[in-house]
């Protein structure tokens, strides 16, 4: 269990929550974890995650994706999780994510991100990804280490950092993400998406 007034007691600042997984799965704490971060307003906004099976149409699961999360709010962004998996080659192709990817709602720079590894991008071949070259896809980054080190070759830098750590309020080990861009503040205009045209900031 994960106890949110000692999250927010400690410091922590936003969450990333697992939403769904192929076209089947939706977690079972989707909407608890979802409800509780959206009535702590201590908390800057959620990453919503997908974990995908790259046999199934991208723009289905994108769909199951979107439709188990429900309506947005302005502080929630999306990422597709791109991993190896049990069987160890289970990351999807580029042109998958890219179509998975081109589902997702993308209006007042809700740019989605894309969960991975330096290691699970070489095995994918390194591809190149212009809209991740240009910021229009940003990388939350896995790597238990002292340092982020190397990134995926399309991106510079990453949005978010994972690594392994202790979080009052969580029992034992766990994933602890850090936002590379800044401090609270920063975190809090990242999440923030630009005014709907016609009205006021």
């Amino acid at each position: 269990m994960v106890s949110f007034d000692a999250l927010v007691s400690a410091g922590i600042s936003f969450l990333g929550i697992k939403a769904t997984q192929g076209l089947t799965f939706v977690d079972p704490k989707l909407v608890y974890h979802r409800d509780l971060v959206r009535a702590t307003p201590a908390i800057a906004g959620a990453l919503y995650y997908h974990y995908p099976n790259k046999r199934n149409d991208p723009a289905h699961e994108a769909a199951f994706f979107l439709d188990s999360i429900g309506p947005l709010r302005d502080n929630e962004r999306l990422a597709l999780d791109v991993e190896q998996g049990s069987s160890g080659s289970d990351a999807p192709p580029i042109e998958w994510q890219q179509e998975f990817v081109a589902e997702l709602p993308q209006d007042r720079g809700r740019a989605p991100l894309v969960y991975t590894a330096t290691h699970v991008w070489n095995e994918i071949g390194n591809p190149a990804w212009p809209d991740a070259t240009v910021g229009k896809v940003g990388l939350w980054l896995k790597r238990y280490a002292a340092d982020y080190g190397p990134c995926p070759s399309p991106w510079s830098f990453p949005a978010f950092w994972q690594r392994t750590g202790t979080v009052p309020g969580v029992s034992g080990p766990c994933d602890l993400d850090e936002f590379c861009l800044g401090g609270v503040d920063e975190l809090r205009k990242w999440f923030a998406l630009a005014p709907e045209a016609g009205k006021a900031a």
